[in-house]
Parts: C-alpha cells; structure tokens; sequence
C-alpha cells in the first residue's frame, strides 16, 4: 500500500497517516477499522455481523471506534468513517485484499437486507451486493430500478445510480452490474433531457451486457428513445426494430409491446399516420392482453391524437395538424376507460424529481435530490368541437398533458 490514489498532496498525506495509525492498532482493531469502512454507516450491530462475531464481542470495538479521529457519528443510524478516509481505505482493501472486501460485502449487504422497510437499508444492501455477488446485484439494480421508475419515485432510482457509480467510478464493477448500473444512469438522463449523455452512459452499458438479453434489449430501446428525441428518426426506428427482435426471441411481451408503440411514435413523427394508428393498436393488443394499465392507457391516449388527415386541421401547440375523422363529432377520441386509467389507481399519483443541476455531458455527475414535489400526472381529453356552419371557427384542444419533466409515452422504460 505505497501507492497514492489521486494527485493531491493532501490525500497522500491522508493516506500515508492512516496506515501508520492502523499498524499501531492491535490487530483485532485494526480488522475492525478496515471491517467499518466498507459499509457507508454502522452501529455496533452492523459492526459485528460485518466482522462476523457475536454483538457482545463487537462492543469493545464499537466503543474504540468511536474514539477515532477519522469515525463521526451519523445521525440516527450509529458512525460512519470519514469520506475522504473511507474512500483510501476501501482503494487499498480492494487491491490487496479484495477477497475480504467481498466477504465484508456479503456479510453487510445481509446485514441491511434484514431491514427493508427502511428504503435507506435497502439501498445500502444493494450497493454491497454489487461487489459481493455481481449477479445478485445487477438483479435488484434491474428490479428495484424498475419498480422506482415505473412508479415514478425518482429519487430513489437516483440514489441507487448513486450508489452503483461510487463501485463503477472506483473500478470495482463489471459485466452485468456494471451494465445495469449504467442503463439506470442512462434512464435518469433522458429523464433531464441529457440526451448525449444517455448516449453515453447506454452504450456502456450495452458493451457491459455480458450476454444479458434483457440487458441489450433495455438498452437498444432506450438509445431508441434517444434518437426520437433528438429528432432522428431513422436511427430511431433502427433501435426499435433491434430491439423488438430481441423481445421476442426472449418472450418479452412487455417489452414487445414498448417497441411496437415507440415504433408509432416514430410513423406520427413522421406523418405516417396509417402506419401510427396500426402499431398503437397492435401495441394496446398486447398490454390488454398482459394487464399492463399504463401502457393501456398511453395506446389509448395516442390513439386519442389527430392521426389521420380527412376532416381538415386542428389548431394544436405548435401549428396546424390533420384532424381526425372522428373529431368531426366533437367528441372525445380518449374513451372513458383511457381516461380512468389515468386517474385511478398508482399512475395519478404525486412525484418527487432529482434536482436538475447546471452541468451536461457523459463525465458531469447525476444531478442531486433536493428538489422538492411536482405537479401531479394528468390526462385531458383532445376535443376539437366541429366547426361552426361555413366552416368558421378556429378548433380548439385540451390536450394530453403531464407534470414538468415526465417522459412522454415512449419514455425510458423499465
């Protein structure tokens, strides 16, 4: 351990002062100085399942923790190692002794699960799981960030991309959990309208997928969702045709049906408005047919824009667009059942956004979480009223519309 980890002096010094003390120690403190560093908090619970002893014999040590120049207590959870202090620590246990790294991991991840209700406990046992068993990690990376972005807590997806960087950043992941580490990091861009560095962070993860299908599906149809933002259809509708070939060989249905309509969003970008109506129904078809109520619900909404050009314009945000054949009548093209989806149940439902910083580009950091709460998920009816007799009258339209930052329906997925 002779090795500085960064250029400054400062950090050397660090380093160099704490492996002195630490050859002071008597062995046994000394383990348990290396022990308390991997996880980000600990109380003398935590320190003994970490060190595998019983809490009795933790005790002593917890105590002398506690008498460190480098320990701080946390508030309500017990003492954390300084960050600085952490950070070297844990540099040179991953190069020299890496197994018991793992073995520290594994035994705190075990730790933090046994408490799930706290989403803090939760997060911290994932964060060990993806150096103590990749696999098992890149698994609740792929779950839970499903579950937090399907249900639009945003905050925690962050705060689990948070905790996967801190391994990727330092080298300690690879593979699958580096992939799905990645992926959520990608989602979370296109949520802050940071599309190269989606980019970015998508074709890592793909090149990381290790022969995880799911994992390259995800990922195909995310830079998907990249290229329509950005206004590259054809790029665009590459991904979703890649994409979709992989959902089916591995019988996704879900995801099938996310191609199918992100490939109409692409054919209404394009005015191909035909082919639009044809994928947002095959899409509803198989949402229906595997209850997925929010992808019902957004085929439905689609469904609901002017998609055909008989009957003339409507007057809508940003110009003038064919009206729909059934607008004619003046009423709504989102049926009632599309318009209930919406309101009830999980999809009307408040949202915490991560604060959106100033910084763009692959290499910034993920923006912070102090922002408070947004608006609340909605839907509208499009009605554009018949025109009056001579056809005078301008149409008018409530549209779709949804809280600030909210990915439309082709939006990142899961």
């Amino acid at each position: 351990m002779n090795r500085p980890q960064n250029g400054s002096e400062r950090d050397r010094l660090l380093a160099e002062a704490t492996r002195e003390f630490l050859k002071r120690l008597p062995p046994s403190l000394a383990e348990a100085v290396w022990a308390a560093a991997v996880p980000h908090w600990f109380d003398g619970e935590i320190l003994a399942r970490t060190l595998g002893i019983p809490e009795e014999d933790a005790a002593a040590r917890y105590a002398r923790l506690q008498e460190m120049p480098f320990v701080q207590p946390v508030a309500g959870r017990g003492h954390a190692v300084h960050e600085l202090t952490r950070r070297l620590l844990l540099d040179d246990l991953w190069r020299d002794r890496r197994e018991a790294f793992r073995v520290w991991s594994r035994r705190a991840a075990e730790a933090f699960e046994s408490r799930p209700d706290d989403p803090d406990f939760l997060l911290e046992s994932i964060y060990h799981w993806l150096v103590a068993d990749p696999d098992r990690g890149a698994d609740r990376v792929w779950n839970w960030g499903a579950e937090w972005n399907n249900t639009f807590q945003y905050a925690r997806l962050h705060a689990l991309v948070q905790a996967g960087l801190e391994h990727e950043e330092a080298g300690r992941l690879e593979g699958r959990a580096r992939g799905w580490v990645l992926f959520r990091k990608g989602q979370l861009h296109i949520l802050y309208n940071e599309y190269r560095a989606a980019k970015t962070a998508l074709e890592g993860a793909l090149e990381s997928a290790g022969g995880d299908r799911q994992l390259e599906a995800h990922c195909i149809k995310a830079l998907g969702d990249v290229h329509l933002r950005l206004g590259e259809y054809g790029a665009a509708r590459g991904r979703y045709e890649e994409a979709l070939g992989i959902y089916r060989e591995i019988g996704d249905r879900l995801g099938e049906a996310n191609c199918i309509k992100a490939l109409g969003d692409v054919h209404l970008r394009l005015g191909e408005y035909g082919a639009a109506r044809g994928r947002y129904e095959e899409a509803l078809g198989i949402y229906r047919e595997i209850s997925d109520r929010l992808g019902e619900a957004n085929c439905i909404q689609a469904l609901g824009e002017p998609l055909a050009p008989p009957g003339g314009l409507c007057r809508r945000s940003g110009g003038l667009h064919p009206r729909h054949p059934g607008l004619a009548s003046g009423r709504s093209l989102l049926p009632e059942s599309g318009r209930h989806l919406y309101r009830n149940g999980r999809f009307r439902r408040g949202r915490r956004r991560p604060g959106a910083g100033g910084h763009s580009g692959p290499g910034a950091p993920l923006p912070g979480t102090a922002a408070g709460p947004t608006g609340l998920l909605y839907a509208g009816l499009f009605l554009c009223p018949a025109p009056r007799a001579g056809g005078a009258g301008p149409a008018v339209a409530l549209r779709h519309r949804r809280a600030p930052g909210r990915p439309g329906p082709s939006g990142p997925g899961r």
